[in-house]
């Protein structure tokens, strides 16, 4: 079935029915049936958007194309508007409802740990997990299957790169939100390993109140280390791109650089960032033309996160594709037997007790058009 602009919320429809319907069989015999909790609204919603696109996108293609071993992609999507309790209630309420075979999406580290509790609860597997934290590899839950590489992973590949640079010296500007406070330990530690000089890390609050004071103390630093999402990443770039138009700055993945590029314009210039997926402009890679032609067909735009939506959802695939058996336990077993995957040049490795994922990371510079690796 090809998307088109009116009936972009297609796979939301099933929402509003979850009240009133019966409790569904897990898949009926021409759909599989997946489960995803998102935040669509609030001040997280422009990530859930692109990763529901992303979703949507790739289960479009597979539908156009007769489905999966015979079986449609039925997509069932709730917004939890970036509200951890909410996240939890929604992976009951559609377990309750509608028993997806297995579950997608999940935005933010807090989000991700309440979903994995639910799915614990449940017994079904989870592919994605939009959150750095580290700790679904190194204490695997067996329905967790986690793609983006680790904060740990991204922070080592940005302190390596500006090692290789002959820098010696950085300071770290966080924002005192969970995922802020994460970041900063993974940098910290990056720097530890690589010996690079740490001066005393600025605190941005979580309603950006001390930027001016912020701005102050970062404006003299020659490299800053940004463990900002994307709202005080903006607020951070314009402010000290006012007072220090060629500071070297370095973000994470975790902000949304096209959104960035497009409030600030040439105020970006400047600007480094780690990646966890291919740039959606890399068209010598397989899995970004593959994509590119999904987003075409289906009438949406290129995103970082879209991609990355678009990459979990080809995982579960290749999970449900090599099941033996028709419930969750088959297709966590059917997951682990992935070993490693390459999907055109994005590799994921799982097994049993492994849950790595992917160790993809990239740097790359922002200009105002897009991200240029």
């Amino acid at each position: 079935m090809k998307l088109t602009p009116s009936n972009r919320r297609l796979f939301i429809t099933h929402t509003a029915a979850l009240c009133a319907a019966p409790a569904l069989a897990q898949s009926t015999p021409g759909t599989w049936r997946i489960g995803r909790v998102l935040p669509l609204t609030g001040a997280q919603a422009s990530y859930g958007e692109a990763k529901r696109d992303g979703g949507d996108v790739f289960a479009a293609s597979i539908n156009q194309r007769g489905g999966l071993s015979g079986r449609k992609l039925e997509l069932i999507t709730l917004d939890d508007a970036y509200v951890e309790a909410r996240t939890l209630d929604n992976v009951l309420a559609l377990h309750e409802k509608s028993r997806p075979i297995a579950y997608t999406g999940f935005f933010g580290a807090p989000h991700c740990v309440a979903a994995a509790k639910g799915l614990d609860q449940i017994k079904v597997p989870g592919v994605g997990f939009t959150t750095g934290s580290n700790a679904f590899r190194t204490k695997p839950q067996r329905e967790v299957f986690p793609v983006r590489a680790s904060f740990a992973q991204e922070t080592a590949a940005i302190v390596r790169h500006l090692k290789t640079t002959g820098l010696k010296d950085a300071v770290i500007a966080f924002v005192n939100i969970p995922f802020g406070q994460l970041a900063k330990s993974s940098f910290e530690a990056a720097a530890r390993e690589q010996d690079l000089k740490l001066a005393t890390p600025v605190e941005i609050k979580a309603d950006i109140s001390n930027l001016a004071e912020a701005t102050a103390a970062l404006r003299s630093a020659g490299t800053v280390l940004l463990a900002l999402h994307t709202p005080s990443a903006i607020a951070m770039v314009q402010s000290l791109r006012r007072v220090s138009p060629a500071q070297q700055l370095w973000c994470l993945s975790a902000v949304d650089t096209a959104i960035m590029a497009s409030k600030l314009q040439a105020a970006v210039r400047g600007v480094s960032t780690s990646l966890v997926v291919p740039p959606a402009t890399r068209q010598a890679s397989i899995i970004v033309r593959e994509y590119a032609s999904a987003c075409t067909a289906a009438q949406r735009p290129l995103t970082s996160y879209g991609l990355e939506a678009y990459i979990e959802m080809k995982v579960l695939a290749a999970g449900l594709a090599r099941m033996r058996g028709g419930d969750p336990n088959a297709l966590v077993n059917a997951l682990e037997s992935i070993n490693k995957l390459d999907l055109g040049g994005f590799e994921v490795e799982y097994g049993s007790g492994n849950r790595t994922g992917s160790r993809y990371v990239d740097v790359a510079m922002v200009t105002e058009q897009r991200v240029v690796s």
